[in-house]
């Protein structure tokens, strides 16, 4: 019996050695292929870990937490029997939707009586789902680490490449640097004063003056001045998207071996300004829905 244990004790051991080996050889697999699209150009020594995660790409969605799961699920289902209401109530209008219209929310009291029971006793079956709570995450322990520490590293900043979906990770002050220099140029010029209460009152009164001329219908003028919009309107951001192409075949070849910039070298940046926001979103809506109509 002692050497039947024994031989036993031997193979299980042999078997756990070979799965260290096997997961071993896995991780070091999944890191080559993760670094065939992640590019660190920054002076940070990135772990296997954070090249696996950035590797996944930066639309990449995390398991979301199921604490508030059931919060959102209510608030969805309200959503759909608000447009439940309006399906019966407007069901019978053969209008054509106008392309230019503007989300008002309207939210109708009350239809008929079997409509109402259905929204009823669905949302209370839907209060009563029970939410599983050991939900499998998509990432795994040092991923979600890896993702911790990316988070709450301001030294760096993370951006997908021009010309294709790697991932490029840059050095802050290096990325100042290169918008710095870009914003230097015959291009741009420097404001000495800026007033966005002001450039409001100027677009709304534009606008106004098209719906006197007729140019423009109530409903284009509605999704024109859209009153929350122009509210919470911001001045618009530039970025840049680092143009990794532009590098030398021997220089990145280097990069990519060493695994960080010790070349010290900045690539241009393909400049983008985002106008997600701003003051004249609706106007540039209604242009290029003009062009494409």
């Amino acid at each position: 019996m002692a050497r039947r244990f024994n031989i036993n004790a031997k193979k299980q051991k042999f078997r756990f050695y070979n799965k260290k080996e096997r997961n071993k050889y896995n991780m070091q697999q999944r890191t080559s292929h993760a670094k065939k699209h992640v590019i660190n150009l920054s002076k940070r020594r990135l772990s296997n870990q954070e090249y696996i995660l950035l590797a996944k790409g930066l639309t990449f969605i995390p398991t979301p937490s199921s604490q508030n799961a059931k919060m959102s699920i209510l608030k969805d289902y309200n959503e759909f029997a608000r447009k439940l209401r309006c399906r019966y109530m407007f069901s019978q209008e053969k209008t054509d939707l106008h392309p230019f219209r503007s989300n008002t929310g309207y939210k109708p009291a009350s239809t008929c009586h079997t409509l109402e029971n259905y929204i009823d006793l669905t949302k209370l079956e839907l209060s009563f789902l029970p939410i599983e709570r050991n939900v499998k995450n998509n990432l795994t322990k040092g991923e979600r680490i890896a993702l911790r520490n990316l988070k709450n590293d301001e030294t760096i900043v993370i951006k997908k490449a021009d010309k294709n979906s790697n991932c490029v990770i840059l050095d802050r002050l290096d990325y100042i640097t290169e918008v710095t220099r870009q914003l230097n140029t015959q291009h741009y010029c420097q404001l000495d004063s800026f007033n966005m209460a002001e450039l409001k009152i100027q677009v709304i009164e534009y606008i106004k003056s098209l719906y006197d001329q007729g140019i423009i219908d109530k409903i284009s003028f509605k999704f024109l001045t859209n009153g929350q919009k122009l509210r919470d309107a911001r001045l618009g951001r530039i970025y840049i998207l680092p143009k990794i192409h532009r590098l030398e075949t021997e220089t990145f070849k280097q990069i990519q071996h060493d695994g960080l910039n010790e070349l010290n070298i900045i690539p241009p940046g393909r400049p983008i300004i985002s106008q997600c926001g701003s003051g004249g979103l609706g106007v540039r809506g209604l242009i290029n829905g003009k062009l494409y109509l």
